[in-house]
């Protein structure tokens, strides 16, 4: 799995609202009494709502609610608390983020094992079904991963994937990767929040790889590039996971995006979740002129991040039409010192600092970060 993906949100980014507003469990699924509703405990979250209470509860919450919760946030709902401690005790199976490893993150069994620890009566019954295309050929990808909500859900090989699970009720919302050989990965979230059907169908497409290469960067400064943008990488910035010098042979992954990959409503080219969490703790939506997205993985399936206090430069070749544009959009003054990286561990954008050069006469535009991730 790759680290954290980078979003260079250069021009024209317009942001808008998102929708919507120690002792074992006292009470298991077994003595849930629908007639007079007692107080269930769950890790010691008290779930005490009438049964008339509780679809109102539930009206209450927005997927926004939910992405403030599972990303540091704070919202008062009861149900919802019970879901933020269902996740909390999945993360501690957790062997590693998906910024660190390939293919760790939480085991599906024990994601079923913490599952049956939840009242049966708050849990609800789901399908997934996926069908995941190549964007350019529209031709069936055979053989891929699905990860959900943190969960190595499973891999597939035969075309379709469809597969039943159980989610608390009141956390239904799916942030979902599919990964596989040659092709940057997916990003969607589906939800079922307040809603009847439980049949989560979507069809994936997937671009394939600008660079899927063998690079050596052991020398001074090395530099990984193709027709659309140069990653320029100093000496020793990047670092493994214990934070030492990297410099032997990795596996640069990268991929462009333009602005017709990632807005183009009427195609859809790509799936990509576009929701952002911007320094201000808000929840909006992100539209984008350019991407890429940069991962740099080791022999042994490790993903090298940039050291504490380091920088590594990403430029795009960029046409006098562009320039134009960053000059006199409204949002470039504001947006020339940020970009947007992507938590593939939260399926959101955030908004860092970075430092960004515009060269007009040799027609690039140039972000230098200390995130890739």
């Amino acid at each position: 799995m790759l680290k954290k993906l980078i979003i260079l949100a250069l021009m024209s980014i317009f942001l808008v609202s998102c929708f919507g507003k120690k002792e074992d469990m006292k009470n298991n699924s077994n003595s849930w009494n629908i007639d007079n509703w007692p107080k269930v405990t769950y890790d010691w979250v008290d779930i005490n709502i009438s049964k008339d209470k509780l679809d109102s509860q539930r009206e209450e919450i927005s997927l926004d609610d939910i992405d403030l919760l599972l990303n540091w946030g704070d919202v008062k709902n009861p149900l919802l608390e019970a879901g933020k401690k269902f996740k909390e005790n999945l993360e501690k199976t957790k062997k590693s983020d998906l910024t660190k490893r390939i293919d760790w993150w939480i085991e599906f069994e024990d994601f079923e094992n913490e599952l049956k620890k939840f009242p049966e009566e708050l849990k609800r019954e789901f399908t997934l079904a996926l069908d995941i295309i190549d964007s350019k050929t529209w031709e069936k990808i055979p053989k891929w991963n699905v990860y959900m909500n943190g969960i190595k859900f499973w891999e597939f090989e035969n075309w379709k994937f469809e597969k039943d699970f159980h989610w608390p009720k009141w956390i239904e919302k799916f942030d979902i990767i599919v990964r596989t050989t040659d092709y940057w990965d997916a990003f969607i979230t589906l939800s079922s929040l307040n809603l009847e059907w439980s049949y989560l169908l979507w069809e994936v497409k997937l671009k394939k790889l600008d660079v899927n290469e063998k690079v050596n960067i052991w020398e001074e400064e090395s530099k990984v590039k193709d027709k659309w943008l140069t990653v320029n990488i100093p000496d020793c910035s990047l670092v493994d996971s214990e934070w030492k010098c990297y410099k032997w042979e990795v596996t640069a992954k990268m991929n462009f995006m333009n602005w017709s990959d990632v807005n183009d409503v009427e195609n859809n080219n790509l799936s990509l979740n576009m929701k952002a969490l911007t320094k201000e703790w808000k929840i909006v939506y992100l539209t984008s002129w350019w991407m890429a997205f940069t991962d740099f993985v080791t022999n042994n399936w490790e993903i090298l991040s940039v050291k504490k206090n380091g920088k590594i430069e990403i430029t795009y070749n960029v046409t006098d039409d562009e320039i134009r544009v960053m000059e006199t959009n409204l949002y470039w003054a504001w947006a020339k010192n940020t970009y947007w990286l992507y938590d593939k561990n939260k399926n959101l954008w955030l908004e860092k600092e970075a430092e960004i050069k515009l060269d007009k006469e040799n027609k690039t535009w140039t972000a230098i970060v200390s995130e890739i991730y």
